[in-house]
């Protein structure tokens, strides 16, 4: 019960939206912090876990740890695609997809939950995420993602993502790293930083089909890479 309710707290979720992304039911979530349901084993702990972005171990108590340590796996090379700075939009011939055979690499675990979804990572810069809980997003850090659209996945409520908007009709790009808050009509990208003027992005569920208009969710980020020697 302790652990879902440090789960909540740091997703900034409530135990119906728990229960929703981790599929199970309406009340799953809710009757074990009622002490209703006391013991949660095979698959339902798995969805649990999923849901609640956390290890099952760490919910039974086998861990203290929400996650163990990204290094448990072998490190791959990561492609470094652009740089993540709220407010700075760059010339679209500098970075992106196209020019990740170039790009520079870090080598560093690939997500465990998916493994063969490819993968970037962007260098940040700013300070639109300094305040981010559990852990600070920096300057001088790089965050992993997960490439949203190859693994089939949509934003969600209280996960972080690489958020791309683009401008002068695809001419201009900027790349920034928020986290998500999804409404039946719009999801809101929000900062979380010690500087108040970042501000929230706004993303329609219906976007207007101008391209420079176009703010889009790009990167699930699993985790964050900080080497001293760049």
């Amino acid at each position: 019960k302790s652990r879902v309710e440090a789960r909540l707290k740091v997703l900034k979720i409530n135990a119906f939206e728990a229960a929703r992304r981790c599929k199970l039911g309406r009340d799953f979530v809710n009757d074990i912090l009622n002490d209703k349901k006391q013991n949660v084993r095979g698959s339902s702990l798995k969805k649990l876990a999923d849901g609640l972005d956390c290890d099952q171990a760490y919910l039974i108590g086998e861990q203290d740890e929400p996650r163990k340590s990204l290094g448990g796996s072998m490190p791959s090379a990561i492609p470094i695609i652009g740089i993540a700075e709220a407010g700075a939009f760059r010339a679209a011939s500098q970075f992106g997809y196209e020019h990740e055979i170039d790009a520079s690499r870090l080598y560093a675990a690939r997500s465990e939950r998916y493994p063969n979804a490819r993968h970037f990572a962007l260098e940040v810069r700013g300070d639109s995420m300094n305040a981010a809980v559990p852990s600070p997003i920096v300057e001088g850090m790089f965050v992993l993602c997960v490439d949203m659209p190859d693994a089939g996945l949509i934003p969600e409520t209280g996960r972080i993502y690489a958020v791309r908007r683009t401008q002068d009709e695809g001419g201009t790009y900027e790349w920034t790293i928020k986290r998500a808050y999804v409404f039946q009509d719009r999801t809101e990208l929000r900062p979380e930083s010690t500087n108040p003027r970042h501000e929230v992005i706004v993303m329609p569920k219906r976007q207007p089909d101008e391209a420079f208009k176009t703010v889009e969710a790009i990167g699930w980020v699993y985790g964050g890479y900080h080497s001293y020697e760049r």
